[in-house]
This record gives C-alpha cells, structure tokens and sequence, in this order.
C-alpha cells in the first residue's frame, strides 16, 4: 500500500525524527493493518480507531514492529535498513465535545539517521507499507 507521509521532530525538540500518520492516513492504513498490537489492547488498527473515536477515557497506544527500509533517491542516510522500528497509534489532545478523541500515528526513524534527516523535516515522503503477522516492513520510495 502507497501511502503519502512526512518527516517530522516528534519531540518537537529537534532530535527526534519520525515519519507521520495523520488521521486520514491511519483510516488508509488500516485496511492493510489487520493485525493485532505488539501489547495484545487491540485486534487491529481500525479496532484501535474504533475504540480512540468512542472512548470516554484514553485508549491504550496501538503498537507494531517496523523494519524500515530506506529507497529514497534525494536523501541519504548512514544505512538502508532501520531494524525493529515501533509504529504507534494514539490519541491526541483532549476528550472530544461529542466524545472519543482524536489519534495520530507515527514512526520514529533511527537515532543514528537524525542528523541524515534533520534538515529535510516537513518533507513529503512516498511510503509503501507492507502489514505481516506480527512484524512490519515500511520502504520509503521517494
């Protein structure tokens, strides 16, 4: 499954560099997703939305292990394989007005890969993502 995503500083602190999943993306995501998370909370990623848009209390953070596999053809990195990467999938802010919250998802790339990455945060990524049993593969295509 193609997906388009961006680089992001998940800390906000820049030094955390991370691949993004917005809310539309994640809904995408889930139709190859269909596995449970690494904790055992939940079935799959649209049980995990599900809950998140219901809830009246924080849900617990869907996990998944992530091999990465680095493709991109303008930005380099020290190596092409980031290995048993974690995708999460939380809320977001605040219980909602009309109930449940919001979630996002993200994938924090390889520390020995920040400072590769740093300067290209907010940069558009094409990322095909691969769902398996129980372990992941992500390439990043452009």
């Amino acid at each position: 499954m193609r997906l388009n995503l961006r680089l992001d500083d998940q800390a906000r602190q820049g030094h955390i560099v991370s691949i993004d999943f917005r809310v539309a993306e994640l809904v995408q995501l889930a139709t190859e997703m269909t596995g449970p998370d690494i904790s055992g909370f939940h079935a799959s990623l649209a049980e995990f939305l599900h809950t998140a848009d219901t809830a009246g209390s924080p849900p617990d953070t869907y996990f998944r292990n992530v091999d990465v596999l680095w493709r991109h053809s303008t930005i380099a990195t020290p190596s092409a394989l980031g290995c048993d990467r974690r995708f999460a999938a939380s809320y977001n802010g605040p219980l909602r007005a009309k109930g449940g919250y919001a979630t996002q998802g993200y994938l924090v790339l390889p520390p020995a890969w920040e400072a590769a990455l740093l300067p290209h945060l907010g940069t558009a990524l094409e990322v095909d993502y691969f769902a398996g049993t129980t372990h992941d593969l992500m390439v990043v295509v452009g």
